[in-house]
C-alpha cells in the first residue's frame, strides 16, 4: 500500500456545524494491525494463523509510554480513541494530539488495548463503551451513564476479562503490583506480564504515533473514496463503510 498524506482535506461541503465523523487512514491501520499480529504471535510462542484477527482470540495491552502503574492508571482518565476501520478490537488513550489542520490531527498512544478474534461492532459496547467516564453526557436521566463509575486498572482489565479474555497480556516498562494482580484475580482475571523491551523497539516507535480525520458526512464519504476505496466509489452515493 502506498503510503498516503495524513493532511487530507476535504472541500465536499463547508463545516456547517454538523455532527463530524472520524476516521483511520488505511496505512497506519493496515500498520497497526500487523504490528499487534506479530506480539499475538510472541504471546502465543509463534503459533498464529493467517487471519488471526477472525480465527485468534487474545487479548494485549500495550503501554507506550508510563514507567509506572500510577501512571497507566491515570492515563485511563485521557480521551480514548478507536478507529472503526480495524479488523480487531482497539481502543487507545491518548497521550497527546496535535492538530494538523481543520480535518486532521496527530495522536500518540499511551496505552493500547487490543482483542483479536472479535470485530471492533462487538468490541465497542463491550469494552469503549464500558470504559467511558460518568460524565459522558448532560443528561441526568441517562440510564447508560448511571452504570459508569471511575475509570482505573482494576476496572479495564475487569472489563477485557468479562469480554471473554480471562488472561490478559500486558506489554510495559512496569510490572503489576501485587495489589493490581489480586483484584483482578478476584474475578479469575489473570495478568501476563511481559517488559516493553520484548517489542522490539523500532516497531514500538513506529506506531506510537498515527493520524486521524474527522469532518461532517460530505466530507466523510469524499475522504472514504479518496483514501480507503479509491478505485471505486458506492452505488448511490451511499456510504462505503460502517461508522
Amino acid at each position: 500500500m502506498n503510503v498516503l498524506p495524513h493532511d487530507f482535506l476535504s472541500t465536499a461541503s463547508c463545516e456547517d456545524g454538523a455532527e463530524r465523523i472520524s476516521a483511520g487512514y488505511p496505512d497506519e491501520c493496515l500498520d497497526f494491525t500487523s504490528f499487534t499480529g506479530s506480539i499475538a504471535a510472541l504471546v502465543t510462542e509463534g503459533e498464529w494463523l493467517n487471519n488471526p484477527f477472525t480465527q485468534k482470540r487474545v487479548a494485549i495491552v500495550i503501554d507506550f509510554a508510563s514507567t509506572n502503574e500510577s501512571e497507566a492508571e491515570a492515563s485511563l482518565q485521557s480521551p480514548l480513541n478507536g478507529a472503526w476501520e480495524f479488523p480487531m478490537g482497539c481502543v487507545n488513550t491518548i497521550r497527546s494530539r496535535v492538530e494538523t489542520n481543520e480535518q486532521n490531527a496527530r495522536i500518540e498512544r499511551h496505552l493500547s488495548i487490543v482483542t483479536t478474534g472479535e470485530s471492533m461492532r462487538e468490541f465497542h459496547p463491550a469494552v469503549i463503551e464500558r470504559l467511558l467516564d460518568v460524565h459522558s453526557c448532560r443528561d441526568p436521566g441517562c440510564e447508560i451513564c448511571r452504570t459508569r463509575f471511575e475509570r482505573d486498572l482494576p476496572l479495564m482489565f475487569t472489563i477485557i476479562g468479562d469480554f471473554g479474555f480471562p488472561v490478559v497480556h500486558l506489554f510495559s516498562n512496569w510490572e503489576p503490583s501485587l495489589k493490581l494482580r489480586t483484584t483482578v484475580e478476584l474475578g479469575e482475571i489473570y495478568i501476563k506480564w511481559n517488559p516493553l523491551f520484548a517489542i522490539p523497539a523500532a516497531d514500538l516507535e513506529a506506531n506510537r504515533f498515527y493520524s486521524i480525520w474527522d469532518g461532517p458526512e460530505p466530507q466523510y464519504q469524499d475522504f472514504l473514496r479518496r483514501n480507503w476505496a479509491p478505485s471505486w466509489s458506492a452505488p448511490n452515493g451511499g456510504p462505503l463503510f460502517g461508522r
